[in-house]
């Protein structure tokens, strides 16, 4: 049976933003997942993960170290602003990372965005990042597609 520092996939669901005392517990459990290099999240987590870190992630550790890829369950992003609180938060989430020199080069959604120019405005600073998604033709074929960042 694998230890927790050894694991490299994890699917983690909250489903609303819990409490920072809820996530501070869960945190310490998390922490010790240092192999994670792939995380599937709903976009809740990046609420809870803002709201318990507010001013934590500044100057402590950065929780998945070797994070590289997230799957995140859906990006509700829309043509017009304003965006939802997750999708901010989510933004922040990477843009912390980076500050870390721990950037999250891929991030996969499970849904199209409703919006892929409010995608591109939204994320297009975030040096290096590409944002993958899945979508159906009227056919029923399914077809992957690809946005990727500004580079250097």
């Amino acid at each position: 049976m694998p230890i927790l520092k050894d694991i490299t996939y994890l699917s983690l669901r909250i489903s609303m933003a819990i409490s920072r005392e809820t996530y501070a517990t869960l945190r310490s459990l998390l922490a010790s997942m240092s192999a994670v290099t792939h995380l599937d999240v709903l976009d809740s987590f990046f609420t809870s993960w803002i709201r318990a870190n507010h001013h934590a992630d500044v100057d402590g550790p950065v929780l998945f170290p070797n994070l590289h890829t997230i799957y995140v369950d859906r990006i509700m992003i829309f043509a017009q602003d304003p965006q939802p609180e997750e999708v901010h938060n989510m933004v922040r989430f990477l843009r912390r990372r980076i500050a870390h020199r721990r950037p999250v080069s891929v991030v996969h959604s499970h849904t199209k965005p409703s919006s892929v120019e409010k995608l591109w405005s939204m994320f297009f600073e975030i040096l290096g990042l590409r944002i993958t998604w899945n979508d159906s033709t009227e056919d029923g074929k399914l077809v992957g597609h690809t946005f990727l960042c500004r580079r250097k």
